[in-house]
């Protein structure tokens, strides 16, 4: 997983690990970069927003990597990705799948206040 935020490279990780996966997790998108090519993983999490090395150069290099060709890609952001709004292109190229934390988070909250049935 790469993210530059660290509370949220802390909330994948445990709730990865609680389903059995054993993450590997960087806020650096140089260092994941040289870590998958050393070790290639089942798949990538990255996020859209971050400085320097975005997630949309983060997709096009790591695809680069023969190694990371076939790799399955999740694209998770902050940003908000109006309906009529297509997907990065990186992510539809190479078989991404965008996903929105801001919109899980406030769904999540949504149903944690809805009253109890």
């Amino acid at each position: 997983m790469v993210d530059d935020d660290p509370a949220a490279l802390k909330m994948a990780s445990l709730a990865l690990r609680e389903m059995g996966y054993r993450p590997v997790c960087s806020a650096d998108p140089e260092d994941a970069l040289r870590t998958v090519a050393a070790d290639p993983p089942g798949i990538v999490i990255v996020d859209l927003l971050m400085p320097g090395v975005d997630g949309f150069e983060f997709v096009s290099r790591f695809r680069a990597i023969p190694a990371g060709r076939d790799i399955p890609i999740i694209v998770w952001t902050v940003k908000d990705l109006d309906a009529g709004e297509p997907p990065p292109a990186a992510a539809v190229d190479h078989g991404a799948r965008v996903q929105e934390r801001g919109r899980l988070a406030r769904a999540r909250q949504g149903a944690a206040s809805a009253p109890a049935r």
